[in-house]
C-alpha cells in the first residue's frame, strides 16, 4: 500500500513516513490511527451491502475525480426501516481524489426523497461554510435533482428545503449538479446508512469514520489504477 494512498484515506504525513519506513501492515494501524467523534467511534455495524461493496464487474461504474480546483461533494440519502426513519450523509473530495471532509445527520421520519434532498441540501450547505468556490454536487437521486430544476415548487411539502438549495445556486460561486449511479456513489451511501445510529442533529468530520475506510479506498485504488 503506497504513500500517497494513505495520505489520500486522510492520515497525517508524519504517520505515513513512519507506517512506510517500519513496513507496518496498513489495513491493521489505519483504524488506530483515524481519528473519530464519540458518537460514530460507537457505531459498530453496517449492512451486509456496505461491508461487501457491489461486484468488480468492468462494467460497474466507478467515482470519478473534479478537475482541477474543484471540490466534489457526494451526498445521499437513507430510508432504513418500515417505520419511515430517514438520514443522510456526504463528503468532500478534490481533484485528486484526497478526502477534506464529511457530514452526516440523522433526520426523524420521512420518505427516501425527503432524505435524499435534505442529503443535497446539507451537501451544498457544508461546501459553501467550508469555503469551497467550485462545487460539484453528485447524488444518485434523478428526481431530486428533476424537482431542483423546477421554477417553482408551490405546495410541495418540501418547498422550502427545495428554494434553500435553489437559493444557494445564486451565490458567489460555480456550482453544478451531477447524477451518479449508486456504484460511484457508495462512499456517501455508507455515510448516509451510519446517520442511522448518531444522536439526531448536524455532525461534521474531517477524518474518514473507521467504517467506511474500505469503501473509500476502492475508489482510491481506481483512481490512481486509472490515473484518472
Amino acid at each position: 500500500m503506497g504513500r500517497s494512498f494513505l495520505i489520500a484515506l486522510g492520515i497525517p504525513k508524519v504517520c505515513v513516513t513512519v507506517m512506510c519506513v517500519a513496513g507496518v501492515i496498513a489495513d491493521v494501524l489505519i483504524p488506530k490511527i483515524i481519528h473519530v467523534t464519540k458518537e460514530i467511534t460507537n457505531v459498530n455495524h453496517l449492512p451486509n451491502i456496505l461491508k461487501h461493496p457491489r461486484n468488480n464487474s468492468n462494467s460497474v461504474q466507478k467515482w470519478i475525480a473534479p478537475n482541477h480546483d474543484w471540490i466534489k461533494v457526494n451526498v445521499d440519502g437513507s430510508c432504513y426501516d418500515d417505520q419511515g426513519n430517514i438520514s443522510c450523509g456526504g463528503l468532500c473530495r478534490d481533484s485528486k481524489g484526497l478526502f477534506l471532509n464529511g457530514f452526516m445527520r440523522r433526520l426523524g421520519r420521512g420518505n427516501p426523497f425527503a432524505a435524499e434532498t435534505w442529503a443535497v441540501y446539507h451537501g451544498i450547505d457544508h461546501a459553501w461554510k467550508s469555503g469551497y468556490r467550485k462545487i460539484i454536487l453528485e447524488t444518485d437521486a434523478k428526481k431530486v435533482l428533476e424537482e431542483i430544476n423546477k421554477r417553482s415548487h408551490d405546495g410541495h411539502p418540501l418547498k422550502h428545503v427545495l428554494q434553500a438549495i435553489q437559493n444557494y445556486c445564486h451565490y458567489d460561486w460555480h456550482i453544478s449538479f451531477s447524477h451518479a449511479p449508486r456504484e460511484s456513489n457508495n462512499a456517501a451511501h455508507a455515510l448516509a446508512a451510519l446517520a442511522k445510529n448518531i444522536p439526531f442533529g448536524l455532525h461534521t468530520f474531517d477524518r474518514i469514520p473507521v467504517q467506511c475506510i474500505g469503501i473509500f479506498a476502492k475508489d482510491v485504488e481506481h483512481l490512481m489504477s486509472t490515473g484518472s
